[in-house]
C-alpha cells in the first residue's frame, strides 16, 4: 500500500464533497480549475480511499436530507392551509418508516438483554414529540461524528454543509 500526501489528501476531500452534492466532473474541474483527467486519475489512484471518503460525505448528505424532509413537514403540519396539514400528515408515516429502517434485534420469544429491555420499555413509553426530539438529536450527532471521521481522515478542517434551520417549537 502507498501513501498518500496531504495535498492528494485535501485534493481527494474536496472532490468527494463536490461529488456528493451531485456535481458532474467537468462542474468540478471548473470550481477547482483541475482537468476532469485529473481528477478522475486521482480518484482512481486513490480508489479505495477516495471511495471511504466520498460514502462519508454522501453519509453526510443523507442525515442533511431527513433533516431538512422533517423540518418541511414540521412546517407544514403547522400551516394554516388544511390542504397542506393533511399531505403533511399524509407524508409523516412514509417518512418515519424510511428514516427508523427495519426493525432489528432478538425474536419476542427470546430472553432480552435487561437493558435492552429497559430501553426497549422507554422508548415504548415515549410521546410522538419526544420521539421526535431524539430521532433529531440522534441525527445530529450522526452527522457531528460524520465530520469527525472526516476531519480526522484528512487531517484538514472539514467544512460542514449548510443546515436547515429547523422552525421553533423543536
Amino acid at each position: 500500500m502507498h501513501t498518500i500526501s496531504q495535498d492528494a489528501k485535501r485534493r481527494l476531500q474536496r472532490l468527494a464533497k463536490l461529488r456528493s452534492e451531485g456535481k458532474y466532473w467537468p462542474a468540478i474541474a471548473q470550481l477547482t480549475g483541475w482537468s476532469v483527467e485529473e481528477c478522475e486519475q486521482l480518484t482512481q489512484r486513490h480508489r479505495t480511499y477516495w471511495l471511504r471518503l466520498l460514502r462519508r460525505w454522501l453519509r453526510l448528505r443523507a442525515v442533511d436530507a431527513a433533516l431538512e424532509g422533517l423540518a418541511v413537514l414540521r412546517m407544514a403540519l403547522r400551516e394554516v392551509s388544511g390542504a397542506s396539514r393533511r399531505a403533511a400528515a399524509a407524508v409523516l408515516p412514509h417518512y418515519l418508516r424510511l428514516t427508523q429502517g427495519k426493525p432489528s434485534g432478538p425474536k419476542p420469544e427470546q430472553d432480552l438483554d435487561p437493558e435492552l429491555e429497559a430501553l426497549l420499555n422507554f422508548c415504548r413509553n415515549t410521546t410522538p414529540e419526544q420521539r421526535q426530539r431524539i430521532h433529531e438529536r440522534a441525527l445530529k450527532q450522526w452527522k457531528e461524528e460524520i465530520l469527525r471521521e472526516i476531519a480526522a481522515e484528512t487531517s484538514a478542517p472539514a467544512e460542514p454543509p449548510a443546515v436547515p434551520k429547523l422552525p421553533a417549537g423543536g
